[in-house]
């Protein structure tokens, strides 16, 4: 018995010892949040349609993360190991046009069809017709525009990215909700002035941006709330942000515009009560961020994309329940939905027809 009560103390003392030390290196810094309620999967949310049913393209390397269409239709993705892929229309053949050296994340194309790339690492490039590429925004030259996720580009040739964390760079962004700082920003970058300026500030992880059709707002994914937001370019409101839609079941990832309605957006994961009581406990979020952050990321998996209306209310939901998970991007091409994901080999595409 005695031996038994000091191996339990022995226990008691170590882990008590490791929290003490995890807590004291732990680069998070928990800040107050209280998250909305949860919404099930029940009404509009309810998995009706099946993703299942996806042809996919063997992209040659994991994690399509977002997908850009140029004027032919030939599709345009970039992989976790820092190369831009294209994949031609019809025949789907795959080549290899340059690597970012980073993680190249949201892709578009500017007013020239030149391939424009938020590189979490690197920082805002343009692929030109060449091959080569042009750095517009130097990332590792400055940190504070570290860690871009998404692109949009107006007719006037404005650029407006999103920063996901000031925080905490691509690979560790798990700290990112954990922390909850809300140090997410959207830039503006003029291309003639080389100018980059803060639109907004204090978001929770921004990710996707998309334009409006006639460009008189942007709709921003603030991933950290499971909402999106909007931002207005023209009007009496211009320069001012609204909740487009919030309470989200799942935590919105990319968003474009729908070329006939509204917008598809990629929700990348189910949000989970778990890490919502988390947010109780800041003393365990801070101990919980000095673990390496693949011990800790969320274990649940679920693929899910909605398509929104322009008033800001989900129409229509596609479920995968195994097939396709972690989905981050969705976009239409004609009558097919092309969705790419944040750790697969593929990119998915789904005929609306069927």
């Amino acid at each position: 018995m005695k031996t038994a009560l000091q191996a339990t103390s022995l226990a008691i003392m170590i882990i008590v010892v490791l929290g003490i030390t995890l807590f004291a290196v732990s680069p998070v810094r928990p800040e107050l949040f209280k998250p909305d309620a949860i919404q099930p999967l029940t009404g509009v949310y309810a998995p009706q349609l099946s993703l299942d049913q996806a042809n996919l393209v063997d992209v040659g390397a994991e994690g399509p993360e977002a997908v850009a269409i140029d004027q032919q239709g030939h599709l345009y993705t970039g992989l976790a190991n820092g190369d831009i892929v294209k994949v031609a229309h019809p025949d789907l053949a795959v080549t290899i046009l340059a690597n970012t050296g980073g993680r190249p994340l949201g892709l578009t194309f500017d007013t020239q069809q030149r391939l424009l790339i938020a590189d979490a690492v690197t920082g805002l490039l343009r692929l030109e017709s060449d091959g080569t590429i042009t750095t517009l925004i130097n990332s590792q030259q400055n940190p504070n525009f570290g860690f871009l996720d998404d692109v949009a580009v107006s007719e006037d040739g404005v650029i407006w990215v999103t920063q996901a964390s000031q925080r905490f760079p691509f690979g560790e962004h798990i700290r990112d909700f954990f922390e909850a700082s809300m140090t997410g920003r959207l830039l503006r970058y003029d291309p003639i002035s080389e100018e980059v300026l803060v639109a907004m500030d204090g978001l929770f992880f921004a990710n996707g941006v998309t334009l409006s059709p006639n460009e008189d707002f942007l709709l921003i994914n603030e991933t950290g709330k499971a909402r999106i937001l909007r931002y207005w370019l023209r009007g009496e409101q211009l320069g001012q942000s609204e909740v487009f839609i919030d309470s989200l079941p799942a935590l919105p990832d990319n968003i474009r515009a729908d070329p006939q309605s509204g917008y598809w957006v990629a929700l990348v994961s189910l949000r989970t009560p778990e890490l919502s009581q988390l947010y109780n406990s800041p003393t365990l979020l801070r101990i919980l961020g000095a673990l390496p952050p693949k011990w800790v990321e969320p274990p649940q998996h679920y693929g899910l994309i909605a398509r929104i209306d322009e008033r800001g209310r989900v129409v229509e939901t596609r479920h995968s329940a195994n097939k396709l998970t972690l989905l981050t991007s969705v976009i239409r091409r004609d009558q097919q939905l092309i969705i790419g994901s944040l750790t697969g080999n593929e990119l998915a595409i789904v005929d609306l027809n069927e």
